[in-house]
Protein backbone atom coordinates (compact mmCIF):
# COMPACT_ATOMS: atom_id res chain seq x y z
CA UNK A 1 0.00 0.00 0.00
CA UNK A 2 2.80 2.42 0.83
CA UNK A 3 4.49 1.60 -2.44
CA UNK A 4 1.35 2.39 -4.41
CA UNK A 5 0.85 5.68 -2.58
CA UNK A 6 4.44 6.65 -3.21
CA UNK A 7 4.13 5.86 -6.92
CA UNK A 8 0.94 7.89 -7.18
CA UNK A 9 2.61 10.87 -5.49
CA UNK A 10 5.52 10.73 -7.94
CA UNK A 11 3.24 10.50 -10.97
CA UNK A 12 0.93 13.27 -9.85
CA UNK A 13 3.56 15.78 -8.71
CA UNK A 14 6.51 15.10 -10.99
CA UNK A 15 7.40 17.96 -13.37
CA UNK A 16 6.37 17.95 -17.05
CA UNK A 17 8.47 15.41 -18.91
CA UNK A 18 8.94 13.32 -15.79
CA UNK A 19 12.39 14.58 -14.81
CA UNK A 20 13.78 17.25 -12.51
CA UNK A 21 16.24 19.94 -13.40
CA UNK A 22 19.37 19.20 -11.36
CA UNK A 23 20.54 22.77 -10.76
CA UNK A 24 24.12 22.99 -9.49
CA UNK A 25 25.16 25.86 -7.24
CA UNK A 26 28.33 27.57 -8.50
CA UNK A 27 29.87 29.72 -5.77
CA UNK A 28 33.63 29.60 -6.25
CA UNK A 29 35.87 32.53 -5.37
CA UNK A 30 36.79 33.56 -8.93
CA UNK A 31 35.41 33.31 -12.48
CA UNK A 32 38.11 30.81 -13.52
CA UNK A 33 37.44 28.52 -10.56
CA UNK A 34 33.69 28.90 -11.11
CA UNK A 35 34.10 27.85 -14.75
CA UNK A 36 35.97 24.70 -13.72
CA UNK A 37 33.20 23.82 -11.27
CA UNK A 38 30.46 24.56 -13.80
CA UNK A 39 32.04 22.31 -16.42
CA UNK A 40 32.58 19.55 -13.86
CA UNK A 41 28.97 19.75 -12.67
CA UNK A 42 27.55 19.57 -16.19
CA UNK A 43 29.85 16.70 -17.16
CA UNK A 44 28.70 14.73 -14.12
CA UNK A 45 24.95 14.96 -14.45
CA UNK A 46 23.77 18.46 -13.56
CA UNK A 47 21.41 19.93 -16.12
CA UNK A 48 21.62 23.64 -15.26
CA UNK A 49 23.69 26.10 -13.23
CA UNK A 50 22.81 28.45 -10.38
CA UNK A 51 25.42 31.21 -10.49
CA UNK A 52 26.15 33.08 -7.23
CA UNK A 53 27.56 36.42 -8.49
CA UNK A 54 28.35 37.72 -5.01
CA UNK A 55 30.43 34.70 -4.00
CA UNK A 56 32.24 34.63 -7.35
CA UNK A 57 32.77 38.38 -7.35
CA UNK A 58 31.41 39.14 -10.82
CA UNK A 59 32.36 42.69 -11.73
CA UNK A 60 31.99 42.78 -15.51
CA UNK A 61 30.38 41.06 -18.46
CA UNK A 62 33.78 39.50 -19.20
CA UNK A 63 33.68 37.82 -15.78
CA UNK A 64 30.32 36.23 -16.55
CA UNK A 65 31.57 35.13 -19.98
CA UNK A 66 34.60 33.54 -18.27
CA UNK A 67 32.35 31.60 -15.89
CA UNK A 68 30.39 30.22 -18.85
CA UNK A 69 33.37 29.63 -21.15
CA UNK A 70 33.12 26.31 -22.98
CA UNK A 71 29.49 25.75 -21.97
CA UNK A 72 26.87 25.19 -24.68
CA UNK A 73 24.27 27.75 -23.63
CA UNK A 74 21.64 26.26 -25.93
CA UNK A 75 21.89 23.04 -23.89
CA UNK A 76 22.42 24.13 -20.28
CA UNK A 77 20.21 26.54 -18.38
CA UNK A 78 21.85 29.46 -16.58
CA UNK A 79 20.14 30.89 -13.52
CA UNK A 80 21.43 33.91 -11.61
CA UNK A 81 21.11 33.94 -7.83
CA UNK A 82 19.50 37.28 -6.82
CA UNK A 83 22.04 39.87 -5.68
CA UNK A 84 22.33 43.66 -5.33
CA UNK A 85 23.75 43.78 -8.88
CA UNK A 86 21.05 41.58 -10.43
CA UNK A 87 19.81 44.07 -13.02
CA UNK A 88 23.32 44.69 -14.33
CA UNK A 89 24.19 40.98 -14.41
CA UNK A 90 20.88 40.20 -16.12
CA UNK A 91 21.84 42.49 -18.97
CA UNK A 92 25.23 40.78 -19.21
CA UNK A 93 23.52 37.40 -19.55
CA UNK A 94 21.09 38.66 -22.20
CA UNK A 95 24.03 40.17 -24.11
CA UNK A 96 26.04 36.93 -23.80
CA UNK A 97 23.18 34.92 -25.27
CA UNK A 98 23.06 37.40 -28.16
CA UNK A 99 26.82 37.36 -28.74
CA UNK A 100 26.94 33.57 -28.79
CA UNK A 101 24.01 33.41 -31.18
CA UNK A 102 21.71 31.38 -28.94
CA UNK A 103 18.20 31.48 -30.46
CA UNK A 104 15.49 32.81 -28.14
CA UNK A 105 13.69 29.48 -28.32
CA UNK A 106 16.79 27.67 -26.96
CA UNK A 107 17.51 30.01 -24.08
CA UNK A 108 16.84 28.61 -20.62
CA UNK A 109 17.49 30.27 -17.32
CA UNK A 110 16.61 33.07 -14.96
CA UNK A 111 17.80 36.67 -14.71
CA UNK A 112 17.50 36.74 -10.92
CA UNK A 113 15.66 40.04 -10.48
CA UNK A 114 14.26 40.10 -6.93
CA UNK A 115 14.46 43.53 -5.24
CA UNK A 116 12.40 42.50 -2.19
CA UNK A 117 14.30 39.26 -1.60
CA UNK A 118 17.63 41.05 -2.05
CA UNK A 119 16.53 43.71 0.43
CA UNK A 120 15.71 41.01 2.97
CA UNK A 121 19.03 39.20 2.50
CA UNK A 122 21.45 42.10 2.04
CA UNK A 123 19.71 44.98 3.79
CA UNK A 124 19.42 47.12 0.66
CA UNK A 125 16.47 49.50 0.17
CA UNK A 126 13.35 47.55 -0.97
CA UNK A 127 12.80 49.77 -3.97
CA UNK A 128 11.42 48.80 -7.35
CA UNK A 129 12.84 50.36 -10.48
CA UNK A 130 12.01 50.34 -14.16
CA UNK A 131 14.45 47.41 -14.47
CA UNK A 132 11.75 45.05 -13.23
CA UNK A 133 9.40 45.66 -16.16
CA UNK A 134 12.10 46.38 -18.75
CA UNK A 135 13.95 43.11 -18.16
CA UNK A 136 10.72 41.12 -17.91
CA UNK A 137 9.67 42.53 -21.29
CA UNK A 138 13.12 41.81 -22.76
CA UNK A 139 12.72 38.11 -21.96
CA UNK A 140 9.17 37.63 -23.27
CA UNK A 141 10.43 36.28 -26.61
CA UNK A 142 12.32 33.50 -24.81
CA UNK A 143 9.78 31.11 -23.24
CA UNK A 144 12.48 29.26 -21.29
CA UNK A 145 13.70 32.39 -19.49
CA UNK A 146 12.24 33.73 -16.25
CA UNK A 147 13.28 37.30 -15.56
CA UNK A 148 12.07 37.60 -11.98
CA UNK A 149 12.78 35.32 -9.03
CA UNK A 150 10.63 35.25 -5.90
CA UNK A 151 13.21 33.91 -3.45
CA UNK A 152 11.71 33.03 -0.07
CA UNK A 153 14.86 31.38 1.34
CA UNK A 154 16.06 34.56 3.14
CA UNK A 155 12.93 34.36 5.31
CA UNK A 156 13.28 30.63 5.94
CA UNK A 157 16.92 31.09 6.91
CA UNK A 158 15.91 33.88 9.29
CA UNK A 159 13.56 31.49 11.11
CA UNK A 160 10.25 31.86 9.30
CA UNK A 161 7.88 28.92 9.57
CA UNK A 162 6.61 27.19 6.45
CA UNK A 163 3.37 29.17 6.61
CA UNK A 164 5.25 32.46 6.87
CA UNK A 165 7.56 31.48 4.03
CA UNK A 166 4.52 30.87 1.85
CA UNK A 167 3.00 34.17 2.93
CA UNK A 168 6.16 36.14 2.12
CA UNK A 169 6.48 34.48 -1.29
CA UNK A 170 2.86 35.15 -2.21
CA UNK A 171 2.99 38.77 -1.06
CA UNK A 172 6.20 39.29 -3.04
CA UNK A 173 4.78 37.63 -6.14
CA UNK A 174 1.64 39.76 -6.01
CA UNK A 175 3.72 42.93 -5.56
CA UNK A 176 5.73 42.06 -8.67
CA UNK A 177 2.58 41.29 -10.66
CA UNK A 178 1.12 44.67 -9.75
CA UNK A 179 4.28 46.49 -10.74
CA UNK A 180 4.57 44.65 -14.06
CA UNK A 181 0.95 45.09 -15.08
CA UNK A 182 1.00 48.77 -14.08
CA UNK A 183 4.02 49.16 -16.35
CA UNK A 184 1.96 47.79 -19.26
CA UNK A 185 2.86 44.10 -19.31
CA UNK A 186 -0.09 41.74 -19.79
CA UNK A 187 -1.01 39.58 -16.83
CA UNK A 188 -0.17 36.35 -18.69
CA UNK A 189 3.27 37.63 -19.68
CA UNK A 190 3.80 38.92 -16.15
CA UNK A 191 3.01 35.48 -14.73
CA UNK A 192 5.34 33.85 -17.26
CA UNK A 193 8.21 36.04 -16.05
CA UNK A 194 8.09 34.72 -12.47
CA UNK A 195 9.80 31.76 -10.84
CA UNK A 196 9.68 30.84 -7.14
CA UNK A 197 12.50 29.50 -4.96
CA UNK A 198 11.59 27.71 -1.73
CA UNK A 199 13.67 26.18 1.03
CA UNK A 200 13.64 22.38 1.42
CA UNK A 201 14.65 20.96 4.78
CA UNK A 202 14.73 17.68 6.69
CA UNK A 203 11.07 17.76 7.69
CA UNK A 204 10.07 15.85 4.60
CA UNK A 205 6.27 15.86 4.98
CA UNK A 206 6.16 19.57 5.74
CA UNK A 207 8.42 20.36 2.78
CA UNK A 208 6.24 18.26 0.45
CA UNK A 209 3.10 19.92 1.77
CA UNK A 210 4.59 23.41 1.47
CA UNK A 211 5.45 23.01 -2.19
CA UNK A 212 2.04 21.57 -3.00
CA UNK A 213 0.28 24.32 -1.04
CA UNK A 214 2.35 26.98 -2.81
CA UNK A 215 1.16 25.78 -6.21
CA UNK A 216 -2.44 25.64 -5.05
CA UNK A 217 -2.56 29.14 -3.59
CA UNK A 218 -0.64 30.66 -6.50
CA UNK A 219 -3.20 29.15 -8.84
CA UNK A 220 -5.84 31.00 -6.84
CA UNK A 221 -3.88 34.25 -7.17
CA UNK A 222 -3.51 33.81 -10.93
CA UNK A 223 -7.20 32.94 -11.28
CA UNK A 224 -8.16 36.09 -9.38
CA UNK A 225 -5.96 38.09 -11.76
CA UNK A 226 -7.87 36.72 -14.74
CA UNK A 227 -5.01 34.66 -16.17
CA UNK A 228 -5.53 31.98 -18.77
CA UNK A 229 -5.67 28.47 -17.24
CA UNK A 230 -2.47 27.45 -19.02
CA UNK A 231 -0.53 30.36 -17.45
CA UNK A 232 -1.48 29.84 -13.81
CA UNK A 233 1.05 27.16 -12.85
CA UNK A 234 3.80 28.14 -10.45
CA UNK A 235 7.37 27.39 -11.55
CA UNK A 236 9.22 26.05 -8.50
CA UNK A 237 12.88 25.74 -7.63
CA UNK A 238 13.82 24.12 -4.31
CA UNK A 239 17.11 24.91 -2.54
CA UNK A 240 18.14 22.70 0.36
CA UNK A 241 18.17 24.59 3.65
CA UNK A 242 21.36 26.27 4.83
CA UNK A 243 20.17 26.28 8.43
CA UNK A 244 19.68 22.51 8.41
CA UNK A 245 23.41 21.91 7.90
CA UNK A 246 25.83 21.63 10.83
CA UNK A 247 29.41 22.82 10.98
CA UNK A 248 30.58 20.00 13.22
CA UNK A 249 30.38 16.41 12.00
CA UNK A 250 29.36 17.60 8.51
CA UNK A 251 29.11 14.05 7.16
CA UNK A 252 25.63 13.77 8.68
CA UNK A 253 24.68 16.63 6.35
CA UNK A 254 24.77 14.08 3.53
CA UNK A 255 21.71 12.46 5.09
CA UNK A 256 20.03 15.80 5.75
CA UNK A 257 20.53 16.88 2.13
CA UNK A 258 19.23 13.54 0.90
CA UNK A 259 15.97 13.92 2.83
CA UNK A 260 15.60 17.56 1.72
CA UNK A 261 16.25 16.78 -1.94
CA UNK A 262 13.89 13.80 -1.85
CA UNK A 263 11.19 15.97 -0.30
CA UNK A 264 11.64 18.65 -2.95
CA UNK A 265 11.37 16.12 -5.76
CA UNK A 266 8.33 14.34 -4.36
CA UNK A 267 6.78 17.72 -3.56
CA UNK A 268 6.83 18.57 -7.26
CA UNK A 269 9.62 21.14 -7.61
CA UNK A 270 10.74 21.43 -11.23
CA UNK A 271 14.34 22.16 -10.19
CA UNK A 272 16.35 21.10 -7.16
CA UNK A 273 19.63 22.52 -5.89
CA UNK A 274 21.52 20.66 -3.16
CA UNK A 275 23.99 22.69 -1.13
CA UNK A 276 27.43 21.09 -0.63
CA UNK A 277 27.36 19.06 2.58
CA UNK A 278 30.33 20.96 4.08
CA UNK A 279 29.18 24.47 3.15
CA UNK A 280 28.40 25.31 6.81
CA UNK A 281 32.13 25.00 7.56
CA UNK A 282 33.13 27.59 4.93
CA UNK A 283 33.56 27.71 1.18
CA UNK A 284 33.32 24.12 -0.13
CA UNK A 285 35.83 22.74 -2.58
Amino acid sequence: RLGLVGSEMCIRDSPPGGSWDVRALVSESSPIAANATALDELENGSTSLLIDPTAIGLSSSEDLAAVLEGIHLEMAGVWILPSPKSAEIARWLLDLWDRRGVPASDRRGGLGIDPLGVAARYGTPPEFSSDLAVLAAAATDAPGVRAITVDSTPYAEAGATEAWELAYSLATGVAYLRDLTEAGLGVDNALDSLTFTYSADTDQFTTISKLRAARRVWDRVATACGAEPTRRAQTQHALTSATALTRRDPWVNLLRNTVAAFSAGIGGAQAVTVRPFDSAAGRPD
